[in-house]
């Protein structure tokens, strides 16, 4: 036979230490468990102010019915303290809970009114936006109403603009195009679309002058390989897509012959039929090296030292007559019509080079520009081509390049 432990030797677990003098069977251990529950609940207590008063009822309810229930003979009347010390941890919980409640209501007030100011901000942002963009139009259409070769002699004067008609017989039904920011100001071919303007050229059978920005070169030169295999041309626009004005003569110097060594390079791979994947191709024409060494001032901004480089070594800064102001309007419409409202015979036009997510509009103004020549019958050729037709025979006394002036 097993002997079990009496009352009297479970009451030591309990906290409870019987003397000789023991009391009557039971009130002991009501005792002891009365000390006991009220250290629990001080703990209680304790860790509900410790962990931010946050104590769950159901736990105060699950020992209520574990340690006072009927069958012991124990009520819970019969302990206050605990009583009164649960009920106060129970009220501070509520109290929590409607706080939190009141936080979290007023959290999403305040992210209501962040997400209506946040629309409001975009909806002013997009109508600010478009009242920029109106603003720029009223501001190109005076511009160009005043003729912009008569301001483009007094304001760039020594620069190539257009080729006068008069001057240049030669250059009637011809249009130059070039291309600013070739081939792609990102390195990423993805975000490239030289593959995509050289099927608008290719649509329209028309050629250009791409203006490179050569820092942009190593990442898209296969593309640019491809473009001067279709006849097309590449020209100095500096390393970097920013103002030279304010370098030193030496710094601009060394910029821009960094730059053309790697158009000449790119000419003479395709010159001699090299491309990366070592297959031989043949050139057009307008793929030869040019007789005139082109280049175009960042920003249209050239000063005296870059000036002076410039004779120095044999370049002629190119500006245009036929420009639609892309970077400021991003409306394609706008600035083909613009672009086709200025050209005329001998015009050089510019149009910045469209790139995925930025400047993408360009690529429709470009088609729509291609378009409108064609449904007038001009053709639209390189720099060099277009100053090949300057030097025809039928304008031999006027063999000097026109600088913008009208004569």
């Amino acid at each position: 036979v097993i002997s079990r432990p009496g009352p009297a030797a479970a009451a030591p677990a309990m906290g409870f230490q019987a003397g000789p003098d023991r009391e009557e069977p039971g009130r002991g251990l009501k005792r002891a468990l009365k000390t006991w529950f009220e250290e629990k609940a001080q703990k209680w207590e304790e860790k509900a102010q410790k962990w931010g008063e946050v104590v769950v009822p159901s736990a105060v309810r699950r020992r209520e019915r574990k340690f006072l229930s009927p069958q012991r003979g124990v009520g819970w009347d019969e302990y206050p303290g605990a009583a009164e010390g649960a009920s106060a941890a129970a009220a501070r919980a509520a109290a929590w809970w409607a706080e939190q409640r009141q936080k979290t209501a007023g959290l999403r007030q305040k992210t209501g009114e962040a997400v209506r100011r946040l629309k409001g901000e975009q909806l002013y942002a997009g109508k600010l936006a478009t009242l920029k963009v109106e603003f720029h139009k009223v501001c190109w259409k005076a511009v160009t109403s005043v003729g912009s070769r008569t301001l483009l002699s007094a304001v760039f004067p020594g620069s190539v603009c257009y080729y006068d008609l008069r001057a240049h017989p030669g250059v009637r039904g011809c249009v130059a195009l070039t291309l600013d920011d070739a081939p792609c100001s990102r390195s990423d071919e993805r975000l490239a679309m030289v593959k995509e303007v050289g099927e608008v050229l290719r649509e329209f059978g028309a050629k250009a002058t791409f203006f490179v920005c050569t820092d942009y070169v190593p990442v898209h030169e296969r593309a640019l390989r491809e473009l001067l295999k279709e006849g097309h041309e590449v020209a100095n626009h500096c390393p970097a897509d920013r103002s030279y004005a304010e370098d030193s003569e030496e710094a601009f110097e060394a910029a821009l012959l960094e730059a053309e060594c790697v158009c000449e390079r790119l000419r003479h791979a395709c010159a001699v039929g090299e491309v990366e994947d070592r297959d031989r191709g043949v050139c057009d024409a307008g793929a030869d090296l040019p007789s005139v060494r082109w280049f175009r001032a960042p920003h249209a901004k050239l000063s005296p030292p870059m000036q002076r480089v410039l004779e120095r070594h044999g370049f002629t800064n190119v500006l245009s007559d036929c420009y639609g102001n892309d970077p400021w309007i991003p409306d394609p419409e706008f600035v083909a019509k613009s672009m086709l409202e200025t050209a005329e015979h001998g015009s050089i036009a510019v149009i910045h080079m469209p790139e995925r997510g930025f400047r993408e509009h360009n690529h429709k103004a470009l088609r729509d520009f291609l378009q409108g020549m064609q449904e007038r019958q001009i053709r639209v050729v390189t720099l060099s081509a277009l100053h090949a037709e300057a030097l025809q025979p039928s304008s031999r006394q006027f063999a000097e390049v026109s600088v913008g002036t009208e004569e």
